[in-house]
């Protein structure tokens, strides 16, 4: 009875984020499809979480919301809609981040006060289109369960 002889050749994977490009404890996420990275991070912006950690507005004219979870079940990437982008990221020491004008916010304590509302449309586009399209909760008003 013959051997077969079998080869084995490791593939090695590079990631994207095997520089460590995030900055301030950001955290990265790899995007292989488009051999890319997005950092996530808390207080800060910019493609590699550099810009600052001032309160109030932040303006990056290229920061975006990025869902996960979502009625469709498919990540779903939202854009600016530019023409309300003036203040795409707004950071309160009283308040949770709120992620454009009437976008989305996240107040302090999300799981158990039920005062955090989603208005997609104006700074951040909707999916359909439609201002006010509670597209990532279901609803205008909800409480972030834990």
């Amino acid at each position: 009875m013959p051997l077969e002889t079998c080869i084995i050749v490791p593939i090695l994977l590079q990631t994207p984020c095997r520089s460590w490009p995030c900055q301030n404890n950001g955290k990265c996420l790899p995007v292989y499809k488009e051999n890319d990275y997005k950092c996530i991070c808390e207080g800060f912006t910019g493609k590699n979480c550099e810009k600052g950690s001032s309160r109030g507005c932040k303006k990056d004219s290229k920061a975006f919301l990025f869902s996960l979870k979502n009625p469709t079940n498919n990540p779903r990437k939202l854009p600016q809609n530019h023409k309300w982008s003036r203040c795409p990221v707004l950071d309160h020491s009283f308040q949770g981040p709120s992620f454009g004008y009437r976008g989305l916010r996240i107040e302090n304590h999300a799981n158990i006060n039920a005062t955090s509302y989603e208005y997609l449309g104006l700074t951040y586009a909707a999916p359909s289109g439609k201002p006010g399209d509670p597209f990532l909760t279901e609803k205008l008003v909800y409480n972030a369960r834990s």
